[in-house]
């Protein structure tokens, strides 16, 4: 929507979508084929991110722990929303989101 591409034109290419084909929110093969890819690569520099929380000390780590299990709950979302992620945002589970938070909350309290 600010007219920011945060997707280089070398994959546009490779999926045979078009800046135009994003812009409108259009729903092809390629578009979903790209959002899925897309998704599924910051999935996976998540689950990589796992491992920061060992730098930070004490009952942060909880709260970083926490960060990067609810992004993940929300790229979870995202694949689910797939090509409609064109036309608005994904958000995490808010069971899943309260149920990682209590679990953040009470290792932090085990820490201290």
């Amino acid at each position: 929507r600010e007219g920011r591409l945060g997707v280089p034109m070398e994959t546009l290419k490779r999926f045979s979508v078009s800046v135009e084909d994003l812009a409108a929110g259009r729903e092809s093969a390629g578009v979903r084929e790209l959002v899925e890819e897309q998704v599924r690569a910051a999935r996976a520099g998540l689950l990589a991110s796992r491992e920061l929380s060992g730098l930070v000390p004490g009952p942060s780590r909880a709260l970083v722990e926490a960060l990067v299990e609810i992004e993940l709950l929300t790229a979870d979302s995202a694949l689910r929303r797939g090509a409609e992620l064109l036309r608005g945002s994904a958000s995490p589970p808010p069971l899943g989101a309260l149920r990682v938070l209590a679990r953040g909350c009470r290792r932090a309290r085990a820490e201290r």
